[in-house]
């Protein structure tokens, strides 16, 4: 994880809701941790934290700095070894008879949430969670494999555009194991069902 409000080392897993159509209650959940032969989590990149700053002067100098709320929270998350069936429910492409995903005009990405755990320099649980945004995957690479090479492009990167909840909050964190639970609450609220572990498609 990059983004540092405490000194953070490594990121161990990313929690991903999924909301129903009318975006009040998380219907599937996705947890991505390493496994073997499951592919991952392998980074997050969150950015937009910080409100806009207005400076005034006066005098012929800063008189003023006006700052409040955030920006536009971003999150970029790469995983690795995501399933087609996982990019389709939390990107809202269709799945069809055939198995084939379709991607196109009528494809509309549904709401998601999203908890983020990395660990503290004293061995301790840090969460960050965002209550609802929407997931992009604007690209994807292939590349030959040279002789006596083996390319290989795991993982699929996704963008998290995070939206304010009904109390204007963007996002929250905290360290602990304790804080686990009421970040579940907060990110995925009227779930009852149990997280989706499996990351390829079998």
């Amino acid at each position: 994880m990059i983004y540092k409000m405490v000194a953070l080392k490594g990121f161990k897993r990313a929690i991903i809701g999924v909301y129903d159509e009318a975006g009040k209650k998380v219907i599937n959940k996705f947890e991505f941790t390493r496994k073997d032969g499951e592919g991952g989590s392998v980074s997050a990149d969150i950015s937009g934290l910080a409100g806009e700053q207005i400076k005034l002067s006066a005098g012929d100098g800063d008189y003023y700095v006006a700052q409040a709320g955030v920006g536009d929270v971003k999150v970029k998350l790469t995983l690795m070894d995501l399933s087609d069936e996982i990019i389709a429910a939390i990107s809202g492409h269709k799945t069809e008879v055939s198995g084939l995903n379709a991607v196109g005009s009528n494809s509309v990405a549904p709401y998601c949430s999203l908890v983020l755990e990395s660990t503290t320099l004293g061995e301790k649980p840090y969460y960050t969670g965002f209550s609802k945004g929407k997931f992009t995957i604007d690209s994807a690479k292939m590349e030959t494999s040279e002789t006596g090479k083996i390319n290989i492009e795991s993982d699929t990167e996704l963008e998290f555009g995070a939206i304010s909840d009904e109390n204007g909050d963007s996002y929250k964190y905290g360290t602990g194991a304790d804080k686990f639970a009421p970040m579940e609450k907060y990110a995925f609220p009227n779930f009852t069902g149990v997280a989706e572990k499996k990351l390829v498609g079998k």
